[in-house]
C-alpha cells in the first residue's frame, strides 16, 4: 500500500510538472524586497499556474535596487532558478519627471520621500527584515557592468525575453509595486516592440489602490485615501492602467477594498514558523515571525497585518478565492506630493467617464480572507516546486534549517547570467 501511494504521489509531480510547463509566463513587476514581495516571489515560484519569465524592479518605491536584485536573485538560487532575469528601472516616476520638467533642476524623488529610510522603511525592506543572510549565496547579483539597470537597458532585455517565448505562450504580468515601469512600456520607443507581444498578454493583475475604503499612507498623515503603490507615481499608476485597458489588456485591480479581507491568520503563522515542510515555508516564517515581534503593535499584528501582495498573486493562481468584483471606471487622483488627495483610486462619476478621464478595471472588492491564507499555506508547504538548497544560519530556526536532498549549500563559481 505504501508503494502504492509513493507511485500515486509521483505521478501527481509529473502531472503538475508538466502542467507548470504549459502555464502562462509571467512577468512580476516589484519595487523591492519588501515582506509581501518577498512572499509573493516565492508563491509565485511554487504556482503550477503560472511559469516565472522575468522580474522587473523598479528604483523608485520600498528599497534599494541593488539589494532587491541581490535578495531576488539569492530566493530564486535558493529554488535552483538559474535562467530568470531582474532588471532593473524607472528610478524616478513620472509625476517626479513632469514635475521637473521647465524648472532646470533633476527630478527629485518626492513621492517616495514618504518612505521611511530607517526601521519600517529601506533598512527592513533592503535586508528582508534581518533575514536576507539566511538564504543560500547565488553566483548572480547586481553588476554594474552586467545588469540591465536603466529604462533603456531594462525594457528591451524584457521585451527580448517575452518575444524569445515559445510560440503562443500565454503571458500574464503582475505588479506589486508601482506601476511606472508598466506605463513607459506604452511609450515610444518602447511601444512598437510591445504591439505583436499583446494579444498573447492574458490580464494585469495589480496590488494597489483603496476604493471605497481608507487608503494606509502611515507616513502621510493628512493623505487618507491613498495606498503606498498608487501614492510613489500616481501619474505612472494612472497611464499605466488606462494604456494597459485601451490596449484590449483586462485590467485586474486588487485595492485595499480586497486585501482587508485577508489579515495574516494566526495558524499561517504558526504553521509556517513551527512545521514548516519546506525551506520555503521555513524562510516565509522566519520573516513573517520577525514582522510580527517588531510591528508597530504587536498584540494586533493579526487583526492589522494584511497578505497584500500574496493576496493578488493568490487571485490570480486560484481566482475563486474572489466573492465580490465588478468592472468598474476609475482614475488615479495626482494632487501634488503632499495632497490630500493624491493617489486615490477614485471611483468615476458619468462626467469624468464622459470627459475620457476614467478607464474600465475589474476591481476586486472582496476575498475569502481564509481560502487566501489557505492557498498561502498550501503553497509553501507543498513539494511541488519545492526549494532545492536550505536555508543557512542555525541560530534562528528551532531545530535548525530544513536540508533538502540536493542541497550543497556552496556559491556556485565562474558563472554567469
Amino acid at each position: 500500500m505504501a508503494a502504492i501511494r509513493r507511485g500515486a504521489r509521483r505521478l501527481a509531480l509529473a502531472l503538475l510538472a508538466a502542467a507548470d510547463a504549459d502555464a502562462p509566463a509571467l512577468v512580476l513587476f516589484t519595487d523591492g524586497s519588501n515582506f509581501d514581495d518577498i512572499v509573493t516571489l516565492v508563491l509565485v515560484l511554487k504556482s503550477t499556474r503560472l511559469r516565472l519569465a522575468a522580474i522587473y524592479t523598479a528604483g523608485n518605491a520600498w528599497a534599494n535596487p541593488g539589494s532587491t536584485v541581490r535578495n531576488f536573485y539569492n530566493l530564486l538560487y535558493l529554488h535552483g532558478v538559474t535562467d530568470v532575469p531582474v532588471l532593473i528601472g524607472s528610478h524616478v516616476a513620472l509625476s517626479d519627471e513632469r514635475d521637473a520638467n521647465g524648472t532646470g533642476l533633476g527630478p527629485r524623488l518626492r513621492y517616495r520621500d514618504t518612505i521611511p529610510v530607517g526601521p519600517d522603511g529601506f533598512l527592513y525592506a533592503d535586508t528582508v527584515w534581518g533575514a536576507a543572510h539566511l538564504l543560500p549565496q547565488s553566483f548572480r547579483a547586481y553588476d554594474v557592468e552586467g545588469t540591465p539597470d536603466t529604462d533603456d537597458q531594462s525594457i528591451p532585455a524584457l521585451l527580448a525575453v517575452l518575444a524569445g517565448l515559445p510560440i503562443g505562450r500565454r503571458i500574464e504580468w503582475l505588479s506589486v509595486g508601482t506601476l511606472t515601469m508598466v506605463a513607459k512600456l506604452f511609450r515610444p520607443p518602447y511601444a512598437a516592440a510591445l504591439a505583436p507581444l499583446l494579444p498573447r498578454i492574458q490580464s494585469l493583475t495589480i496590488m494597489g489602490g483603496a476604493v471605497d475604503v481608507a487608503g494606509n499612507l502611515f507616513s502621510l498623515p493628512n493623505n487618507t485615501v491613498a495606498e503606498f503603490n498608487m501614492y510613489n507615481d500616481p501619474l505612472g499608476a494612472h497611464v499605466g492602467m488606462a494604456a494597459a485597458a485601451a490596449a484590449g489588456i483586462p485590467v485586474r485591480l486588487v485595492p485595499l477594498d480586497a486585501t482587508s479581507d485577508a489579515p495574516i491568520a494566526r495558524a499561517l503563522l504558526a504553521a509556517l514558523r513551527d512545521a514548516p515542510a519546506t525551506p520555503e515555508a521555513q524562510f516565509v516564517g522566519v520573516v513573517m515571525e520577525k514582522l510580527r515581534r517588531t510591528w508597530f503593535d504587536p498584540p494586533s499584528f493579526f487583526s492589522t497585518a494584511y497578505l497584500w501582495d500574496p493576496t493578488a498573486a493568490i487571485v490570480l493562481h486560484a481566482p475563486w478565492v474572489v466573492t465580490n468584483a465588478s468592472v468598474t471606471q476609475v482614475k488615479v487622483v495626482d494632487d501634488g506630493p503632499r495632497g490630500d488627495l493624491t493617489g486615490w483610486t477614485k471611483r468615476c462619476d458619468a462626467a469624468e467617464v464622459a470627459a475620457g478621464e476614467c478607464f474600465p478595471s475589474v476591481v476586486v472588492y472582496d476575498v475569502n480572507g481564509g481560502a487566501v491564507n489557505k492557498q498561502v499555506e498550501r503553497l509553501l508547504q507543498a513539494p511541488v516546486n519545492a526549494a532545492v538548497r536550505s536555508l543557512l544560519c542555525w541560530a534562528e530556526m528551532p531545530g535548525g534549517p530544513l536540508v533538502t536532498p540536493t542541497d550543497t549549500n556552496v556559491v556556485e563559481q565562474g558563472r554567469g547570467e
